[in-house]
């Protein structure tokens, strides 16, 4: 129900304007995949759903961001951002971040990530990195 009302939040906040993007992206890492959906506003605020890959159904764990860019150039962002992960590893967590667009597309991209998250359920502390692959529909 937290996870329904936090997508809503972000849906109807980042909503208010036509010049929405939507991306969808690939992330690997040691402690899971994720398989992500994003949703920004005017390039510069962004939400993102991210959702396990690979792991039995008992350890799927949703993630869902708010994401700033703080440097926007043609061919790369530079983002940072808070978020709240439930389930296998449940607690907040903090990103930041690199998409790089090195083709004519702009499309297309890579992602490199870092990221700390909190277990609130074990007191512990994990600091995840992740690469991937990322497609923005209608970038401008």
């Amino acid at each position: 129900m937290k996870i329904r009302l936090l997508a809503l939040a972000f849906i109807l906040g980042f909503g208010y304007t036509s010049m929405a993007q939507i991306g969808v992206s690939y992330q690997f890492s040691e402690v899971h995949p994720n398989i992500s959906v994003s949703y920004g506003v005017k390039n510069q605020w962004w939400g993102e759903l991210r959702l396990s890959a690979d792991v039995d159904i008992s350890n799927f764990s949703p993630e869902i961001l708010g994401l700033y860019n703080f440097i926007k150039k043609e061919s790369a962002d530079f983002y940072g951002g808070v978020g709240l992960k439930v389930n296998l590893i449940s607690g907040p967590m903090a990103v930041t971040g690199i998409n790089i667009y090195p083709f004519e597309n702009k499309q297309f991209g890579f992602l490199a990530e870092i990221g700390f998250m909190y277990n609130t359920d074990n007191d512990n502390s994990i600091l995840r990195g992740l690469g991937g692959f990322r497609y923005i529909f209608n970038k401008d």
